[in-house]
């Protein structure tokens, strides 16, 4: 069968079209994440004044509790895993696996910054030895790709 007549072709625009849209999403509701963990961090809703509790923000400030404690580091890197998963799924729907390097740079990424935005991450010679190797093989699969992939 010659190239561009498999069922690959067939669905890699509409799968690539879905793969946007959710990568857009996943954007968009993080960015509304860290906004909200601004806005507790500035303006405490329970100091509202009284003649606004009609609009009852309870349930907004008990998930606003939920969320803040989370560093934005960590959210960002939550982000990126589910990016990756959407890409490496995007990956099944092309006729190369060229297009799986640079999602496995961006989950390793989204890896090392969520373990390493740990405020309670005690650094000894066990935790930097891992880092180091997750950066060396982050930094070989840099090299993949520019050298190898096409």
């Amino acid at each position: 069968m010659k190239p561009g007549s498999g069922l690959n072709d067939k669905f890699e625009a509409p799968a690539r079209w879905c793969k946007i849209l959710l990568q857009m999403i996943a954007g968009i509701v993080l960015v509304i994440l860290i906004l909200l963990q601004y806005i507790h961090t500035f303006f405490s809703l329970s100091s509202l004044p009284g003649h606004l509790d009609f609009l009852n923000f309870n349930f907004l400030d008990s998930f606003l509790q939920t969320i803040y404690p989370i560093p934005t580091l960590k959210l960002v890197g939550y982000a990126l895993i589910f990016s990756t998963a959407i890409e490496l799924a995007f990956a099944l729907f092309t006729d190369d696996l060229d297009e799986a390097v640079t999602p496995l740079i961006t989950g390793l990424s989204a890896t090392i910054v969520i373990f390493i935005s740990d405020p309670n991450l005690k650094i000894d010679i066990n935790v930097a030895t891992g880092i180091a190797i997750a950066v060396l093989a982050l930094a070989g699969l840099f090299a993949i790709n520019k050298f190898l992939v096409k």
